[in-house]
């Protein structure tokens, strides 16, 4: 209030991918509900599983072994090209899907804890995080809940997958990937996505089989595990209408830069220059209906200004449907919320229609 006027006791946080990832820990801490009161995820990877302290220790011990320094004060002197050089040299083969984040949250176990609250003067156990996310969410009933907006973009995997594997993905290593990725369950895996694996046989490039399964496992079924949990929770509360959740999918075609197996697509991240209405960027560097004069087109303008309308309105409402909005934004219903596409399609044939 003090900086930036408004309300505070409305206050939305909304963030995108590790963003998200932060959001989604700061809804399970004692600030929700009084420090913030909504919360909007784009593009929460709900699947990633947590790395153990022991994994991320060895890892920040690898690259100082790299740039050969043993404490902060050396690092600081070295060119940050450097640092990234040995940050990329850590990756090589994901052996999990966590392996396609260099660094992120860790686990730890009760030594650590112990550790950390002696050295930091932590009295309360639970502010230190030991729990993967879909634990994390599950143990929900006893956190207060807010309005929620989460979603995810129509193609999340194909910028991890051609990112791990710049030149074509041969069919053996395909096999091999997800073997190493889902180890027991890969027999499975390789099963349900045999048709799709099948489409690559004349391509011999099988990235666009293991961007799906990346997609799916990372990205898409999670968020319905857990908006399906949440709204069951709220349904059995009589809350699902104070505590309301809408869910999209952005798919409206588009191009990353750097990435052009993103153009024409809705790949991760897409969305965050039509959040922020960046008409100027879009139209250099985001569209995919690039015109002669390097402007966006009408479609984007409209995506654009109809997505931060959505955004603005939860913030104010906690609710994004907005005063002349074309398409009403149903709340999420439960189980037949996918049969009766109770959830908002964010794409340009959609909204010009």
């Amino acid at each position: 209030k003090q900086n930036f006027g408004g309300n505070p006791g409305k206050i939305t946080l909304f963030g995108e991918s590790a963003g998200a990832m932060s959001i989604g820990l700061h809804m399970h801490m004692n600030g929700v509900g009084h420090l913030f009161q909504s919360v909007i995820m784009q593009s929460n990877p709900l699947g990633y599983k947590f790395r153990d302290i022991e994994i991320a220790d060895f890892l920040g011990q690898a690259v100082k072994t790299g740039l050969d320094c043993m404490d902060l004060k050396c690092m600081k002197n070295e060119p940050a090209t450097e640092i990234i050089h040995q940050q990329q040299k850590l990756l090589g083969v994901p052996r999990s899907v966590g392996d396609f984040f260099t660094w992120g949250p860790t686990t730890a176990g009760k030594k650590y804890h112990k550790q950390i609250m002696r050295d930091v003067g932590i009295k309360n156990l639970s502010a230190i995080n030991i729990t993967q996310p879909f634990g994390m969410w599950d143990s929900f009933t006893s956190v207060t809940e807010v309005p929620l907006i989460v979603g995810i973009n129509s193609n999340e995997g194909e910028m991890f997958v051609h990112g791990a594997f710049p030149i074509m993905m041969h069919k053996y290593v395909y096999w091999g990937f997800v073997m190493a990725l889902f180890k027991k369950s890969a027999p499975k895996v390789l099963n349900q996505y045999g048709y799709h694996a099948d489409q690559c046989k004349v391509s011999g490039d099988y990235r666009p089989v293991m961007s799906m399964i990346i997609h799916d496992y990372l990205f898409r079924c999670p968020l319905l595990k857990i908006v399906q949990t949440l709204q069951d929770r709220r349904i059995l509360k009589k809350d699902s209408l104070n505590l309301p959740i809408y869910v999209y999918e952005f798919s409206h075609p588009t191009s990353v830069p750097d990435f052009p197996i993103c153009s024409g697509i809705a790949c991760h991240t897409a969305e965050l220059p039509y959040v922020f209405e960046q008409i100027e960027e879009i139209g250099k560097y985001f569209t995919a209906s690039k015109k002669v004069d390097g402007t966006a087109s009408l479609a984007d303008i409209k995506v654009s200004q109809t997505l931060a309308e959505y955004w603005v309105s939860f913030a104010k409402n906690h609710d994004p449907n907005f005063s002349n909005n074309t398409l009403y934004w149903p709340n999420w219903l439960g189980q037949d919320a996918l049969i009766k596409k109770d959830y908002k399609e964010i794409n340009h044939d959609f909204l010009i229609s």
